[in-house]
């Protein structure tokens, strides 16, 4: 939420300066200039509640979809989920005897197995 919160801050205020310079620049009144800042304020506004909700939408999916990927390999093709979680771990560093007994423990919980593997 935090990331939202700054993107749209700082794009709302880029924004709403850049128009409210025009406007300045232009001569228009302060009541027409004010009123266009409440506009931009608001539009801003709305158009970054939408954009981050059809993203966090977008994005929820995405992590579903890859959690339905992962478990059924989980159910199908445990063995090579296996072998992956191997080479994951080996390649950080800890001994292949480590591994495989990390993997074979993993593997008794499909849960864990499928959260391990979405890291």
């Amino acid at each position: 939420m935090l990331k939202s919160i700054i993107y749209g801050g700082v794009d709302g205020t880029v924004n709403t300066t850049i128009i409210l310079l025009s406007g300045v620049s232009s001569g228009i009144s302060t009541h027409s200039l004010f009123a266009i800042a409440v506009a931009t304020i608001v539009a801003g506004a709305i158009d970054m509640a939408a954009c981050d909700y059809v993203s966090a939408k977008a994005e929820i999916s995405y992590i579903a979809t890859e959690e339905e990927r992962e478990l059924y390999e989980v159910r199908n093709f445990l063995s090579e989920e296996k072998d992956e979680i191997v080479e994951l771990y080996s390649n950080k560093g800890y001994a292949k005897e480590d591994c495989v007994r990390l993997a074979d423990l993993f593997a008794t919980h499909e849960g864990a197995f499928v959260n391990i593997m979405l890291l």
